[in-house]
Parts: C-alpha cells; sequence; structure tokens
C-alpha cells in the first residue's frame, strides 16, 4: 500500500537568474533548500492489493490518487518527501519526514518529528501528527493509528472510534471487517471493534474487493471468505492479497499468481514478486526485476535491480544500480529520473531536462550546497 510524506508548503520558489557565485557564509542562499533524493516507495504491508488508483485531474484538483510520494535529502542533509503527480511535476513541496500515498478518501498519512497525521491533496494538515504509527484509510472511513503502544481505528476527523487495543492491524475493507491481533492470534473485528471472525490465525491480511483475505495456519498460508470459512486451503509458504483479479503466492520457493479459485494462472517461477496494477506487475527474474502481464509474459524485460508498481498514473518507480533511479513508463522507458548534482539530487526528464527544482541552474544548487556545508563546517568548529 505505497512511505510518509507530510506537506506544509513553506518552501516558496522565487524567479530563475539569481546565482550564487559569490555565495559566502555572510550571505545566505534567497532560494528554497534543495532536496537530493531517495525514492520512497511504500512498503511491501499488502495494502497495495487492496488500493485502487486512477489518474485524476489537473494539480489543485486532484482526490490525490494520481500522485506519487518522493523522499529527498535536501541540502541541509535533511531527508524530506513530498509528492508528484503523472507527469513527474512536483505538486506537494517536500517537507515531511515520511509519507505514503494517499487513499480514495483524498487523505494521506505522514510522518513529522516522529508522529503521525494526515494531509489533503493540497498539502494541508487534516489530522495533526500525534501518533506513534499509522495506516491509510482503506474502508470503512476509519484508518489503523497506534497510541500508547496499542492499535485502534480514527475516524477522518483523527478520533478513535476503536479504542486502542490491540497488539497488530490492518485497515478496513470494504467488506467492513479488519484483521487485528489479539494475545498472539489475529480474527477479524467489524466497525464496533468486536471480533466477528475469532482470533485462531498465526497471521492474516485484510480482505481483498472479491471477499478473500490470507490467512496463516500451521505454517501454510490459505484464503478464508467473510464468513471465516476456509476458500483455499493452506498450501503455501507465503501469501499475498488479491489485486485485479490475481494473488501472489510462493511455492518451493518461488513466486507465482493464482486466481480467485485457487488456479495457477503464472505458475512460481520468480525470485520475488509484487501485486498487479494497471495490468502489470514487477517480477524478479535472474537477479533482475521486470514486468509481466497476467499471461506471465515479460512487457518490460529484466533489467533493474528494483522496481515497484505501477502508480495509477502510468508511472512505476525503477532503480539501475550505478545508472538510473527514477520513474517508468509502461514502455520501460525512464519519464524521470533523479540525478546527483554537488551531492544534491535533482529530478531530471527523459532528456535530463530539469523538472524540480523549479528555476535553478546547476550553479544554483551547487552553490547552495556548499554554502550549507561550509555553515555546517563553521558551527562544528564553533
Amino acid at each position: 500500500m505505497r512511505a510518509v510524506c507530510l506537506f506544509i508548503l513553506c518552501f516558496l520558489l522565487i524567479p530563475a537568474g539569481i546565482l550564487f557565485a559569490d555565495m559566502n557564509l555572510e550571505k545566505k542562499p534567497q532560494k528554497n533548500e534543495l532536496f537530493a533524493g531517495e525514492v520512497r516507495q511504500g512498503t511491501d504491508n499488502n495494502q497495495g492489493e487492496n488500493k485502487k488508483q486512477a489518474v485524476s485531474g489537473i494539480p489543485g484538483e486532484s482526490d490525490g490518487k494520481n500522485l506519487i510520494n518522493i523522499c529527498l535529502v535536501n541540502t541541509r542533509g535533511k531527508r524530506k518527501c513530498g509528492y508528484i503527480d503523472g507527469a513527474a511535476h512536483v505538486v506537494i513541496e517536500p517537507q515531511f519526514d515520511n509519507a505514503w500515498n494517499f487513499s480514495d478518501n483524498g487523505l494521506a498519512p505522514v510522518q513529522q518529528k516522529k508522529r503521525y497525521g494526515f494531509i489533503n491533496p493540497q498539502g494541508k494538515i487534516v489530522i495533526q501528527p500525534q501518533f506513534e504509527s499509522a495506516m491509510n484509510f482503506v474502508g470503512m472511513g476509519l484508518a489503523p493509528a497506534k497510541h500508547d503502544g496499542k492499535w485502534g481505528f480514527i475516524d477522518t476527523r483523527g478520533q478513535f472510534v476503536v479504542q486502542p487495543q490491540f497488539k497488530g492491524t490492518w485497515p478496513f475493507s470494504a467488506k467492513g471487517l479488519a484483521p487485528a491481533q489479539l494475545e498472539g492470534q489475529w480474527g477479524f473485528i467489524d466497525t464496533g471493534g468486536q471480533f466477528v471472525i475469532k482470533p485462531q490465525f498465526d497471521y492474516a491480511f485484510l480482505f481483498s474487493d472479491n471477499g478473500l483475505a490470507a490467512v496463516k495456519q500451521a505454517d501454510k498460508w490459505g484464503y478464508i471468505n467473510t464468513r471465516g470459512q476456509i476458500v483455499i486451503p493452506p498450501q503455501f509458504t507465503d501469501a499475498k492479497g488479491f489485486s485485479e483479479g490475481f494473488a501472489r503466492i510462493k511455492q518451493k520457493g518461488r513466486w507465482g499468481f493464482i486466481d480467485e479459485g485457487g488456479n495457477f494462472v503464472i505458475e512460481p517461477q520468480f525470485a520475488d514478486a509484487l501485486f498487479f496494477s494497471e495490468g502489470l506487475a514487477p517480477v524478479k527474474h535472474e537477479g533482475k526485476w521486470g514486468f509481466v502481464d497476467t499471461h506471465g509474459q515479460f512487457v518490460i524485460h529484466p533489467q533493474f535491480d528494483g522496481a515497484w508498481p505501477f502508480s495509477g498514473n502510468g508511472l512505476a518507480w525503477a532503480f539501475q544500480k550505478g545508472k538510473k533511479n527514477g520513474y517508468i513508463n509502461k514502455k520501460g522507458s525512464y519519464v524521470a529520473v533523479i540525478k546527483r548534482v554537488c551531492d544534491v539530487d535533482i529530478l531530471a526528464d527523459g532528456n535530463e531536462n530539469v523538472i524540480y527544482p523549479r528555476g535553478y541552474s546547476i550553479d544554483d544548487i551547487c552553490a547552495e550546497a556548499d554554502y550549507y556545508r561550509r555553515e555546517k563546517g563553521e558551527t562544528n568548529k564553533n
């Protein structure tokens, strides 16, 4: 379910043309701090399988589902996170300590000063950072949040509807149930916090749109329905939720994909695999990542050292060690890359034209980075 980035629009860009060639410690840069970067994708927490995304709107009118979180290290050496759109334009300035993708209700969890809150697609904080941890709103208008070491569920006002009491949770699905761990076992609760499927599993993921959830029993994974009945018997060494009608499973050390009946549609053959999105899934084959279609045929041949599913706006993160780190289209071509300039990374298009920061020359970037390095050195000496 896609890292945590917060947005407080505190960096104002001024017109291009101001150069810092004569910069010294008495003359502070006039522009906003620049960002050296790291593409931050959501951890493989199974939320992606249950989160549909779609291209929407233009910046400022978006519901957030076409935005991708990106984390960059600025010239002060601080890692901050923001969001880009499907054209790889920065829509929400990097300013949060961490960030995840937007939910269907237009809210995204973000982290600031070791606390988690939520923002809207304009980058405004709508639920103040106050929780020890938090996850996306996926279904029923509720999101998991952690307080005093326990998990509960909050509404869109940030109020606990289900009081913190669980050791572990996943979000509610549209089926009205959420996995919750109590006393070492996992079951499923309703929106009132009552167990509908009693704790009995070693682990459990949230229900997919098709009404099936992956559960672990006796060291094997299978799938249950919303009544808690086994539909696909536990038989896999690992399993995840369904996405676009397919679930990824692991058997005999290899990953493949099954349909809702538990039948293999792509035989286990990959060293690793992620979920389907926009009809493609990233898979690892012979040490490299590529993208396959629902028939298991490579559409983008294995060539990357890391990859993440398409984000609903036609872009997917892909990384080539020592070469490129950024976003590709469905042809496997880089649309935007993060380039290192004077220990600062910039966002550039496929032709290496600077996309972000807007209005900066390479001289600007290097001068500003040098200023803060020297300022830090002077401070340390004192």
